[in-house]
């Protein structure tokens, strides 16, 4: 075999080095997490964050298994997502599915925080008597007594003329030269508090409300870059009692004349909201962080929901 001239060596060397040069800032830039984007100009990637306590939970993205939560993991990150709208979907056996709408922004994490119910909620009566003594009366169960102070005992509701706030970025065509405009709205009762978040009840609907520097606003007060201090979430002539869902300051109970129902507030769509138990005129009592106490007339039992 005849050696390779002079000329061509120098040809190939030359090519190698020309590729190395191309090739390596294209490489360095994917490992940073930049990606072609669909007009061809060069954005670095987002990605979502999902927190959830339980292990063996899938996490599908438009419909396609990326994730799969462990024993020692409470969250997800997935990462190098280009720039645009997600369907996350968040499954695992024996629960309702939760899923969500999720916006990808360049160089930013979105976030997601599933809440998960029981597809089969069981449900344990709570008897009134543990034994029958002289004369047919009884030994009040001490479960019996506890459900029932829990309903004796007073709402304390406090009265407040609040501001509806919005926040945007100042490049927002909506608000430019105002980063943040105050809207009257009417008067409203406190109903219950968790940290910076209240639910107000107005004449007309049950707000969310966050009392806090919306530069810091939950992500779930914001949308498309616009943050809000207020949520509307369900007309008040139908609810008869609501309360937030043990450790979660984002979603609440709720009884309707109906059932009793679990729904979140979070501005993206959809938003997930449920039917745990039929029954007329329920009333219900949030218990020991993974059940809840419900009152059927006289009668009260026991249901894990979670």
């Amino acid at each position: 075999m005849q050696p390779m001239s002079y000329r061509r060596r120098m040809v190939f060397f030359i090519s190698f080095v020309l590729l190395f040069i191309v090739l390596i800032p294209v490489v360095l830039l994917y490992s940073l997490g930049y990606r072609l984007g669909k007009d061809l100009s060069i954005a670095k990637t987002g990605g979502i964050f999902i927190s959830y306590g339980k292990a063996g939970a899938s996490i599908y993205v438009d419909n396609v298994l990326k994730e799969q939560t462990s024993l020692f993991q409470r969250g997800k990150f997935l990462e190098n997502m280009k720039a645009g709208d997600y369907n996350v979907r968040f499954d695992l056996d024996g629960y309702i599915s939760w899923n969500k709408i999720i916006t990808v922004e360049d160089a930013k994490v979105a976030e997601g925080y599933p809440y998960l119910i029981k597809k089969e909620i069981s449900t344990t009566s709570i008897l009134k008597y543990d034994g029958v003594i002289e004369e047919g009366e009884g030994i009040v169960n001490e479960d019996f007594a506890k459900a029932d102070a829990l309903f004796e005992a007073p709402t304390t509701t406090v009265s407040t003329k609040y501001k509806i706030k919005v926040h945007a970025p100042t490049s927002t065509i909506a608000y430019t030269g105002s980063s943040t405009t105050i809207v009257s709205a009417p008067t409203s009762t406190i109903i219950a508090t968790k940290g910076d978040i209240q639910l107000l009840k107005t004449e007309t609907s049950i707000d969310a409300y966050y009392t806090g520097d919306l530069n810091a606003a939950p992500f779930t007060f914001c949308l498309q870059k616009v943050c809000l201090n207020e949520i509307r979430l369900l007309a008040t002539s139908s609810i008869s009692h609501v309360e937030f869902l043990f450790n979660r300051n984002d979603v609440i109970l709720y009884s309707t004349k109906d059932g009793i129902y679990v729904t979140e507030f979070d501005a993206r769509s959809p938003r997930n909201t449920h039917k745990l138990i039929n029954g007329n005129n329920l009333d219900f009592r949030t218990f020991d962080g993974t059940h809840i106490v419900v009152k059927d007339g006289t009668e009260y039992y026991n249901a894990e929901i979670i």
